[in-house]
């Protein structure tokens, strides 16, 4: 005969209690309620079973299951043993979001842990989401970082990144940038534009690693364009000692260019020159009339940027009185001026160059980055025979030939 509740099949039929046979014990059973079975339970909610008089324990073993046919996933059982009937779901070793699993209770009576479990419950549990903060803003710098909400136990987040036009409709391609912080920043983004509108979303990874649906897109602005200006101390009214006085603009942190634009309303003149390098001289810009006053400005073209971005602050330059001289006046004049051939060019160009001078030329070549590439001295009779670019890569070339007090800048393509 079996001894009820003492865990022992002591008739030894196979069946512990004689359960289910006549004479047989009474199971004791703690079972989850039927309102709470099929329902979600929030991350951090307690679920209770039934108290049993006299009970020593709640035994709680919960299976993930396949949500179609409610088959068990193997590998994905877990029993949990507790001194009180509630159960913390999201403890388990086993928890994973937007999942379903099969729960059962056992009872731990008479110091021992009884047979038999209740019936499955079915409980399920949330799809959380990662909600974009600082929707509508824009952010003060292109490492500045851009947050989502906290999901507990994520391992991971990914954000959807889109750029938008004018109207806010999708302006260029969707990418997906992974990341294992609630973060991430415009340095990776790959279609970044300054100033632009972003669509941006996230999702969460899962504790099995699969990724959860996108939460909300928000649109966030990227950085303002970097500007710059001519120095304080050449700014305001600053007489120009000679043509050759280098003028310079506050530098920016890897910008690739510089344009400098003088204009003056009353002549009718505005003229702009681009520069790898953060200054210029007038004798970059033709036609300035001596003792006039110009206004100057200063854009900046930042790396992987289709244009140059906005001007900033003018500033005003007064010309020398005396008009710049290139040689002596009792040379017929010629004025100086260089060209690049041929361009584009595949393995290496020449330049054609007018001058009266036999001052020797510097070749200065910078590629787009602002990187110099090479930099040589040639004699004023060999620089039309001079070959340069022979061993460049393909790429876009900023050629800057100084003779004296005269400088060119040029721009070529190497296929």
């Amino acid at each position: 005969v079996d001894v009820c509740y003492d865990g022992i099949d002591n008739d030894c039929n196979g069946n512990i209690d004689n359960l289910g046979l006549p004479g047989g014990c009474t199971p004791i059973v703690s079972t989850i309620p039927s309102a709470t079975c099929g329902t979600e339970v929030a991350y951090g909610g307690i679920v209770y079973s039934s108290w049993v008089t006299g009970a020593q324990g709640y035994r709680f073993r919960v299976t993930e299951v396949n949500p179609a046919d409610d088959s068990e996933i193997p590998g994905t059982q877990v029993i949990v043993d507790m001194v009180l009937r509630n159960l913390y779901l999201h403890n388990l070793s086993n928890y994973k979001y937007n999942a379903k699993f099969k729960v059962e209770v056992a009872v731990r009576f008479n110091s021992v842990w009884q047979p038999n479990y209740s019936a499955p419950c079915f409980l399920l549990t949330p799809t959380p989401v990662s909600s974009m903060i600082g929707c509508g803003t824009q952010v003060t710098g292109i490492n500045t970082q851009i947050f989502s909400t906290l999901v507990p136990r994520s391992t991971g987040y990914r954000y959807r990144v889109q750029r938008l036009d004018s109207a806010l409709q999708p302006a260029g391609p969707v990418q997906e940038i992974i990341s294992g912080i609630r973060n991430f920043t415009f340095a990776s983004v790959t279609d970044f534009r300054y100033d632009a509108n972003y669509s941006v979303s996230c999702a969460v990874r899962n504790t099995d690693g699969s990724f959860l649906p996108y939460g909300p897109s928000c649109t966030i602005q990227a950085p303002k364009h970097p500007t710059t200006q001519v120095r304080g101390t050449q700014c305001n009214d600053y007489a120009v000692t000679s043509y050759s006085e280098r003028i310079f603009a506050d530098a920016v942190q890897f910008a690739t260019q510089y344009r400098f634009r003088l204009f003056n309303e009353v002549q009718v003149y505005d003229f702009q020159v681009d520069r790898v390098l953060n200054n210029f001289r007038l004798s970059d810009f033709p036609g300035l009339v001596p003792g006039e006053t110009y206004s100057v400005q200063v854009a900046v073209r930042m790396p992987n940027q289709p244009d140059f971005g906005p001007y900033s602050k003018t500033c005003t330059l007064v010309i020398p009185t005396i008009a710049r001289t290139i040689e002596d006046t009792s040379l017929t004049a010629v004025a100086f001026d260089a060209q690049v051939y041929p361009n584009p060019f595949a393995e290496q160009f020449y330049f054609k160059v007018a001058t009266a001078s036999q001052e020797s030329f510097t070749i200065q070549v910078y590629d787009m980055m602002g990187r110099a590439i090479e930099t040589r001295t040639v004699n004023a009779d060999a620089i039309e025979t001079t070959e340069v670019g022979a061993n460049y890569p393909a790429g876009v070339y900023n050629v800057i030939l100084t003779q004296g007090t005269n400088v060119k800048t040029l721009r070529v393509v190497k296929r």
